[in-house]
């Protein structure tokens, strides 16, 4: 009879502690749903913006009234012999404008990337760059705590002009959600669109389009994520690159290029990543 009871009792621990168990992981998804609608909702909100403003563009080339680029400006009063600040072309003054408006409320703001896949997929997003590479892994593009995280450049990265870049680097998470670089993992793996799709990216001063010439699998510390190249080795390792990708696009590199790299996870390593590799192929100024 004892050993009935001990056994009562053990299973009625062992049954309260299986309840304990799911309630807390119950609490852990309703925590991470409500983080991921808060992120999406924050970033929908920025994303519809920016995706009027893109697909409002013309081909226009009118000049409009003076709009800074800031790598222009002084504050000090400029001699008369100065020459004119640099005035923005129409078909991009709005764009200017919203990135000029979110680079005073989000000073890290570094540009905006834009890559369509199809009608609703769609990677519509700002990039940041912060003093490191882990803030932004853990915080929205406005600083507050999100597992979301954001979009952002390697630190190392410089933002003074695009095309300075070797390697420009963007990290993004690869959200159970479709948000942030998912659409990098999923639809980059379809070779139609690799083929097809390119990466846009809105800098301070203009429009760069990339040519995807890469994805692979890789683990995390590989050498991805390097910025810099000796005379000679970025034509190699962007031949190397391309050698390594699931599908062939047979690109010819001198190296000289600027190349952008896309760093996602694959959600089922810790340490998987999946890099996305583009080649810098049309630069459009914002400005006359």
């Amino acid at each position: 009879m004892k050993g009935k009871i001990n056994k009562n009792i053990l299973l009625n621990v062992v049954l309260v502690l299986s309840v304990l168990v799911l309630l807390f992981c119950g609490v852990q998804i309703v925590r991470s749903l409500v983080d991921y609608r808060r992120a999406g909702d924050k970033y929908d909100q920025l994303g519809d913006d920016m995706e009027d403003i893109i697909n409002g563009t013309t081909a226009s080339a009118t000049t409009a009234a003076p709009v800074s680029d800031p790598a222009a400006t002084s504050v000090e009063e400029p001699p008369e012999t100065t020459a004119p600040a640099p005035v923005v072309r129409e078909e991009y003054r709005e764009m200017a404008e919203r990135l000029h408006t979110l680079k005073e409320q989000y000073p890290d703001l570094f540009g905006w990337i834009y890559i369509k896949f199809g009608e609703d997929q769609v990677i519509n997003l700002p990039v940041m760059k912060g003093d490191d590479n882990n803030y932004y892994i853990s915080h929205a593009y406005d600083g507050t705590e999100s597992k979301s995280g954001a979009i952002f450049a390697d630190y190392r990265n410089t933002d003074r002009r695009i095309d300075l870049n070797q390697n420009l680097i963007f990290y993004g998470h690869n959200m159970n959600n479709s948000s942030m670089f998912a659409l990098v993992s999923s639809r980059y793996k379809q070779e139609e669109l690799f083929q097809s799709v390119p990466i846009v990216f809105y800098s301070m001063e203009g429009k760069y389009t990339f040519n995807v010439f890469s994805i692979y699998n890789a683990k995390a510390g590989e050498d991805y994520d390097r910025i810099g190249f000796a005379s000679g080795s970025l034509k190699d390792y962007c031949l190397e690159k391309q050698l390594r990708s699931f599908f062939t696009k047979n690109l010819e590199f001198d190296g000289s290029e600027t190349i952008l790299t896309l760093v996602t996870c694959t959600n089922y390593a810790t340490d998987g990543r999946i890099i996305v590799h583009g080649v810098l192929d049309g630069y459009d100024s914002f400005y006359d």
